[in-house]
């Protein structure tokens, strides 16, 4: 299965250093590359935020780096 995770483009360095980290006890996923584009899209630009980005999971088990 193919999951996508939307970000601010800033936390991209950190995530290929240390894997995708919890926030709020949690990563969100979805099967849908422009479900994850489009709901970041509407709350990024909320809060005032331009860039972003979507990134495929590939190995989920793989997914969070300890």
């Amino acid at each position: 299965m193919r999951l996508f995770h939307a970000t601010r483009s800033a936390n991209i360095e950190s995530i290929l250093k240390k894997g995708l980290l919890p926030t709020f006890g949690e990563v969100y996923l979805t099967d849908s590359q422009e479900s994850a584009t489009r709901w970041m899209g509407f709350r990024f630009k909320a809060m005032g935020e331009r860039e972003f980005a979507v990134i495929e999971v590939l190995d989920q088990n793989k997914m969070l780096k300890e």
